[in-house]
């Protein structure tokens, strides 16, 4: 399936990026070179990749008291914390295109 991934302008440090995929939100931390504690691109592993850090997650208001929270989706720092089996395949598509995205960059 195609996913409509955006990144937000902006300049980022240290490979820092954030942006939507679909009608969701998300920030990420993606390597120059893969490091053994990234997500594996092709099986959403624990394994070897260039993104150690990824949140995808939707804004919530609650109207009881007029505040508005995160709901996670996925979120993954050296091991998944939280992630949803129903997500799964937009995750994967999300890692594929950061990984890809940033060996493109490297190559300019």
């Amino acid at each position: 399936m195609e996913y409509t991934i955006k990144i937000d302008e902006g300049k980022y440090d240290y490979g820092y990026m954030k942006g939507r995929i679909e009608d969701f939100y998300w920030y990420a931390l993606v390597h120059t070179e893969p490091l053994n504690h990234g997500i594996n691109k092709n099986f959403i592993d624990e394994n070897y990749g260039r993104v150690t850090r990824l949140c995808v997650y939707k804004y919530v208001n609650n109207l009881k008291d007029f505040s508005v929270g995160r709901k996670i989706y996925a979120d993954y720092k050296r091991h998944w914390g939280i992630l949803s089996t129903e997500y799964v395949p937009m995750i994967e598509c999300l890692v594929m295109y950061l990984e890809r995205r940033f060996s493109m960059s490297i190559m300019k």
